[in-house]
């Protein structure tokens, strides 16, 4: 059997998916999940051996996704589950054939040889030979830089098969799907997650790998990862020259910051280890991921605990079975993890659980709970005690004093880990003061205090609301109050941003890439610059939070824009109180700020910078608390969930004290009344700062499995849209989120630019019908300009947009209304909401955009439509079949009836034939019974 033969062998395939499918992978641009495969996985592998045989395969388009690992991020493939077969059982086949002639010194993607064996490897040379010097070095960009032509010409001295070639070469050069539904060709490199990636690699630097083994005693590769070791600095410095030469012939290059020699006295870090002359080591960078993954576990809001537990053991495993050497436990995260693990066999061991135990601080409400169950179902009461004591901030007050009676302490704590109350807390008081525990009763005394204390009720029906801060004038600002305004407000300091007045009267912030001096400060505050400052440094660190609570954009547009301000400045002055008396909820004092504007900023200030992923995770908890009620009010986060790109600055917020470049109103903090305060010395120095621990503990007790969203009902009326073409109905009728949308701007006036896109990158692809209703919906909003709609449908991008896209930006409210359209997976066709409109249509319509993939030839399009319709058109045959059936059944036994007859008269007459009109009616036996002819 040739190679070929075995790549496309239906058994081959199947196992082949077997592999792929262990990993769960994520769908690619046909959005076909490995579950929708698997489940009608004989057809579909069926489907893949004849088009294989047939040589009719090619792989459809490559979905790129970033992944980011810290602050790096790379992009890697998704394909298809169809494709992702295909490479699998080719690379089966490619590593059976090659593995044996590559060296030993390659660890990668090879059976058999791990990372891990790479790292005993160099240990144990370290340890016996004479080395002193190491040479570690890197491929810069390694799999993008593969030159195909190249490749395939290595691959070709062996394999002479030119359909496997043909195969290969298809896979490799599959384009790319981009964001806009362009295709890019692939010219270069190979796409890091195909199948065949790793062994092609492999396969590339094959010759390389002996070239290099020659030239020392001790080498060893793994993918990109480079580290030899020499006797001398000069050795490895011709090594070094030798691979860079050699490596520039296949179009690679070594990557200069990350290629070094270094003595071997002073370690070296290479796959996770760190190696020098007294052995192997664990990195501390290594731990702190650790708990770095550990952590994000136990603060995902949406999975229960046993599946945080679950989830945190596949990865402690995952990361024991690659760092063997014993360690203490390093998190509290972990430490609950072991527990969970170890399960019932912890006898003789509780003891070590105790004392390791105390060496944590624990922050989580979910992991507080399970201890204190763990402890009790081991009858160590007092232990259990002293995870909710710790939990609650009340450990050693006391001292070593010990409670007599743990368990009925136990009770009270057990209600209020579920929910804090005034009159629980205050019987707690009182038990803990009768034990003579004064101090952990007075403790309590003090939350029992905070519960009572609630924010004021507000009366904004006045001018408060929209009062102006006083000025702040350059020459009353000592060095130490711009020392003190500056580290409270200004965040990069490496550039800061300048507003502008656009035409349009649209704002824009001009970065400026110098540090923020105390001079434009006071430009800022003299009102001849509004300055501000960008808040996530480049590390995904930020040092505060701001919620900015405004009056809706889609107010102002409806006219006279000062008195719609004037209005509803009170209404947003309401919402900025709910928002502060839900941070106070939490444990977090909100400073509130007058933007001068539409609105205010609540800002929440953190004692040192901390990960943007905390800060993104509490806003998460306060949009859950903080229901959406009013339209008419917007509220935005800052940071938001976006990532810093290089080249970007990211979101920008306009410092306090400085004039407002629309309104020409100052900017100025509020008390609880929402009067204006004065930003004095000892305001600023006063303001209450929040640590990491802080927001951890808040984070732990919110960090329960996230509820499902409500469902709500959507009105299924669309008179108000006139009549409606028959395309256009029927996506209306299919989708809810674009009926949800034009529904909006009929009952609200108002959409969002994007809100406003996403209408025409839908209708604007149903043809001309499709494009009047985009003007339709316009109308209904409040700046509709019939010009301007005009130009956007002239621009209109030339594939309508996906509904994976849609899911992706409005995960509220399609998780609201719903979102569960099922299309049939159609190759070089995506899920859009304008298949409803191909759905039950038989022919191409030439004004409506098909979603492909690529660029389609009318024969191809018409195939895709006819796919898409496939249901419907078996329907429509088996109905048409059924009746003839019904009518063959009727036809058979009036035939037979005829030739019973004739058989009767043939038998009376004792013939086989006679003449007749037409000719001789023969009658001839066949089988058991008789045919009958007519003979010309």
């Amino acid at each position: 059997m040739g190679l070929f033969s075995k790549v496309i062998d239906q058994q081959k395939l199947t196992e082949a998916w077997n592999r792929v499918k262990r990993n769960k992978p994520a769908p690619g641009v046909d959005e076909m999940t490995w579950e929708d495969f698997d489940g009608n996985r004989k057809q579909n592998i069926r489907q893949l051996n004849i088009e294989l045989s047939e040589h009719k395969y090619e792989s459809l388009p490559v979905k790129l996704v970033p992944l980011y690992k810290g602050e790096k991020v790379r992009e890697v493939s998704l394909y298809t589950m169809r494709d992702k077969v295909v490479q699998q059982s080719l690379a089966s086949e490619l590593v059976r054939m090659y593995d044996g002639l590559m060296s030993p010194s390659t660890y990668a993607y090879r059976p058999g040889r791990a990372a891990l064996q790479a790292i005993d490897h160099l240990n144990s040379m370290i340890g016996k030979e004479n080395f002193h010097w190491a040479l570690k070095a890197d491929i810069k960009s390694f799999f993008d830089y593969i030159m195909l032509p190249k490749l395939y010409q290595i691959i070709g001295e062996r394999i002479k098969e030119s359909d496997v070639i043909e195969l290969i070469r298809r896979c490799c050069e599959a384009p790319s799907l981009g964001k806009d539904g362009a295709l890019t060709k692939k010219t270069r490199g190979v796409y890091q997650g195909s199948g065949i990636a790793p062994v092609l690699s492999n396969v590339y630097l094959m010759q390389f790998d002996h070239e290099v083994v020659q030239k020392c005693r001790c080498y060893v590769r793994y993918s990109d990862d480079i580290l030899v070791l020499g006797e001398t600095e000069q050795e490895l410095v011709e090594i070094r020259n030798f691979m860079g030469v050699y490596l520039e012939k296949l179009g690679l290059t070594l990557h200069e910051d990350k290629t070094k020699i270094v003595p071997l006295t002073e370690r070296v870090d290479f796959l996770g280890y760190t190696l020098g002359k007294d052995g192997k080591q664990i990195p501390a960078k290594a731990e702190e991921n650790l708990s770095t993954s550990l952590e994000d576990v136990f603060f995902n809001r949406k999975t229960t605990l046993q599946e945080k537990l679950k989830k945190g053991s596949e990865i402690l495993n995952g990361w024991e079975q690659y760092y063997k050497d014993q360690r203490p436990i390093g998190s509290i995260q972990e430490f609950v993890v072991v527990v969970y693990m170890m399960q019932n066999h912890v006898d003789g061991k509780l003891d070590f659980l105790r004392e390791t135990r105390r060496k944590f601080t624990n922050v989580s409400q979910s992991i507080c709970e399970y201890m204190a169950k763990f402890w009790n179902m081991h009858d160590r009461l007092d232990d259990a005690l002293w995870e909710y004591e710790q939990f609650f901030e009340l450990t050693g007050l006391d001292g070593e004093q010990k409670i007599a009676d743990p368990e009925r302490f136990l009770s009270y704590f057990e209600k209020l880990i579920v929910r804090e109350q005034e009159e629980i807390w205050t019987e707690l008081m009182q038990e803990y003061s009768d034990a003579g525990a004064y101090n952990r009763a007075a403790a309590i005394m003090k939350k029992i205090e905070r519960l009572k204390t609630r924010p004021a009720v507000l009366d904004l029906s006045g001018e408060a609301a929209g009062a102006e801060a006083d000025a702040i004038r350059p020459g009353q600002m000592p060095g130490e109050w711009l020392a003190a305004y500056s580290a409270l407000f200004v965040a990069r300091d490496d550039v800061y941003g300048e507003e502008e007045i656009l035409t349009g009267n649209k704002r824009q912030v001009v970065p400026k890439l110098e540090p923020l001096t105390d001079e434009v400060l006071k430009t800022h505050f003299s009102g001849k610059k509004t300055i501000a400052s960008y808040v996530q440094r480049t590390n995904q660190t930020v040092k505060y939070l701001v919620i900015d609570v405004d009056v809706s954009k889609r107010l102002l547009l409806m006219g006279a824009e000062q008195e719609q301000i004037r209005k509803y400045l009170p209404r947003a002055a309401e919402r900025a109180a709910e928002v502060l008396k839900i941070l106070e909820r939490m444990g977090l004092h909100g400073y509130v700020e007058n933007s001068g504007y539409r609105g205010y900023h609540i800002w929440v200030f953190f004692t040192e910078w901390i990960p943007v992923r905390y800060v993104v995770i509490l806003e998460d908890v306060l949009e859950e608390k903080l229901e959406k009620t009013d339209d008419d009010i917007s509220i935005e986060f800052f940071p938001n969930r976006s990532r810093i790109r290089n080249g970007s600055y990211g979101q920008s917020i306009k410092l306090p004290g400085g004039m407002h470049i629309k309104s020409g109103k100052r900017s100025g903090f509020c008390n609880e009344q929402f009067e204006p305060v004065e930003m004095s010395y000892e305001f600023l120095t006063g303001i209450a700062k929040y640590t990491l621990m802080a927001v951890k503990k808040i984070l732990g007790t919110m960090s329960g499995a996230e509820k499902e969203p409500k469902k709500r009902e959507l009105s299924l009326e669309l008179e108000g849209f006139a009549e409606l073409p028959p395309s256009v109905k029927v996506v209306l009728e299919k989708c809810n989120l674009v009926r949800y949308l034009c529904q909006k701007a009929q009952t609200t006036g108002y959409l969002s630019h994007f809100e406003r896109l996403t209408i025409l990158y839908v209708f604007g692809h149903l043809g001309e019908e499709g494009k009047t209703f985009v003007h339709t919906v316009m109308e209904f909003t409040l700046n509709y300009q019939y010009h301007v709609t005009e130009k956007f449908i002239q621009k209109l991008p030339a594939k309508p947009v996906s509904c994976v896209k849609l899911r992706d930006q409005y995960k509220q409210i399609t998780a609201e209304y719903g979102c569960s359209c099922n299309f049939r997976r159609t190759k070089n066709c995506y899920p859009s909401p304008v298949l409803h409109a191909l759905k039950n249509s038989s022919d191409v319509a030439d004004d409506i955009t098909i979603p492909t993939s690529r660029t389609l030839t009318k024969k191809v399009e018409e195939k895709v439509i006819e796919e898409i319709n496939i249901h419907k058109k078996v329907q429509d045959l088996a109905v048409r079949i059924v009746e003839m059936k019904k009518q063959k059944r009727g036809v058979e036994k009036k035939i037979q009836k005829v030739e019973n007859e004739l058989e009767t008269i043939y038998d009376q007459a004792g013939v086989d034939c006679l003449e007749v009109d037409m000719g001789m009616l023969v009658r001839r036996k066949k089988g058991q019974g008789y045919e009958w002819l007519i003979e010309i």
